[in-house]
């Protein structure tokens, strides 16, 4: 399975949940969008250990099995088409996922309702 991580996903990743960890160990590829590498640097900039998570996400985006996904005007066009379940930070996760044509690993339940999209909660223990 290939999938496009979202924040929540990412930081759930780092902190050990098992349930993302089963996934992501499974994985044939990982996708992490621009705008949620944005969204991670923002939330670091308040987190005392600031230096020792840049670098753990350098290390993250710099395995074979990691592909950082700029936004092209596809992704853009998938966005605007996109009028359910979540907010416009999880609509370019969305939109990046509908591209790629892969799965969106999150806990977030309003991907469930995006149109063609495959979402994968980690908390049903499905792969």
């Amino acid at each position: 399975m290939r999938y496009v991580l979202d924040a929540g996903a990412y930081g759930a990743l780092f902190r050990g949940d098992p349930r993302v960890l089963a996934r992501v160990r499974r994985a044939e590829r990982l996708y992490l969008p621009a705008t949620v590498v944005g969204e991670i640097l923002a939330a670091l900039r308040s987190v005392p250990s600031v230096e020792r998570h840049r670098r753990e996400l350098e290390l993250f985006l710099r395995s074979p099995l990691v592909e950082c996904v700029p936004t092209r005007t596809a992704t853009a066009e998938r966005f605007a088409g996109i009028r359910a379940g979540v907010d416009a930070h999880d609509r370019w996760v969305a939109a990046t996922a509908l591209e790629l044509d892969a799965a969106v690993l999150s806990f977030t339940s309003g991907f469930g309702e995006v149109e063609g999209l495959v979402w994968a909660d980690p908390a049903d223990g499905g792969s």
